[in-house]
């Protein structure tokens, strides 16, 4: 498994791109080529758009409305094309559970504009001329020729596998209505409470990533399209970066201090470290294995969807009490 490295990665890309050294950055796309591929594009977009203190003033005339309600409508589109028409299902033997998709789609579509609205809410993002004047040509071309090189060094020295770009970006739409929201339930259980932080701020976390210029807008909006997968260590190269952004978007509050040890806790038990698995034998929905993939999002079976859910729920409304306790005390801003 790769994870370990991917989260490494992911670290480093973060450190090299505030430090703006570039010439490592070609070193980490060349590791992420053999080991994380989907990274490739990322850090193709930091050497793109180096690293700019720049402001958080709002997208110009809503223009993230709007283009919220195009991205919404795109990704209902998919979801119609792929299941409905071609009667796609997600692939490995896995199947949409069909009582609840009528559930499952609105929920969706619901996500997915609250998603891009705050995410697009940047000047920048709009300021076309401002993609220009910020582009470094040489980087650019720099890194592709070796992405295009390392590319080729694959596909003649090794077996082509049977998973790309095009199937992973189908399976966006395929697994957001396997069940109602699954795929934050599965970001939840795999990386802890603090991704509720994460939703409940989330318009600060977003102007907190746009301070840092261009690069980093591009490559965390291109990242925060892949939260549609349930799958949720595909995203585990991101980790450092939602964790970083997260801790500035709350980095002005003062909670009491029962509050972190409160969530200390609360991420201990539902890391579930203390489970023991003994022999992951039968399938991937029975137990003993559902003690294990219950933690990843395609193969959590209805029973562990539903007592996750329930204690998500009440994380959730714990953690929003406490949050609208503080904000009428303080006047803070969500």
């Amino acid at each position: 498994m790769t994870d370990a490295l991917a989260i490494t990665l992911g670290m480093l890309a973060l450190y090299f791109y505030l430090k703006d050294w570039r010439w490592a950055m070609l070193l980490l796309l060349v590791a992420a080529a053999f080991t994380w591929p989907l990274m490739v594009i990322g850090i193709l977009i930091l050497l793109a758009f180096p690293r700019q203190d720049t402001g958080s003033a709002s997208a110009p005339w809503r223009l993230n409305l709007w283009a919220a309600l195009a991205l919404s409508l795109l990704w209902l589109f998919a979801v119609i094309y792929y299941h409905f028409i071609e009667g796609r299902y997600p692939d490995f033997g896995l199947a949409i559970y069909r009582p609840t998709v009528w559930l499952s789609i609105p929920l969706g579509l619901v996500f997915v504009f609250l998603l891009f609205f705050y995410a697009l809410d940047s000047k920048s993002l709009f300021d076309f001329r401002s993609y220009f004047r910020q582009l470094k040509w040489p980087w650019l071309l720099l890194g592709v020729v070796i992405f295009l090189g390392l590319r080729w060094v694959v596909t003649t020295f090794s077996q082509p596998g049977g998973l790309g770009y095009a199937w992973y970006f189908t399976r966006l739409s395929l697994d957001t209505i396997n069940r109602p929201l699954i795929f934050l339930l599965a970001h939840i259980v795999y990386f802890g409470p603090f991704v509720l932080l994460t939703v409940f701020f989330f318009r600060r976390f977003a102007k907190q990533i746009h301070r840092f210029g261009l690069g980093m807008s591009l490559f965390m909006l291109m990242h925060l399209v892949l939260t549609l997968d349930s799958e949720t260590r595909h995203l585990v190269n991101v980790l450092p970066f939602f964790v970083a952004f997260t801790a500035l978007a709350v980095n002005d509050l003062r909670w009491p201090r029962w509050f972190y040890w409160g969530l200390a806790v609360v991420g201990i038990l539902t890391s579930k470290t203390f489970i023991h698995f003994g022999t992951l034998s039968g399938s991937e929905f029975e137990f003993p294995r559902q003690w294990y993939f219950m933690n990843h999002g395609p193969w959590i079976n209805n029973d562990m969807y539903v007592v996750q859910g329930v204690v998500i729920l009440l994380v959730a409304a714990g953690m929003f009490w406490i949050i609208q306790k503080q904000r009428s005390l303080r006047n803070v801003s969500p």
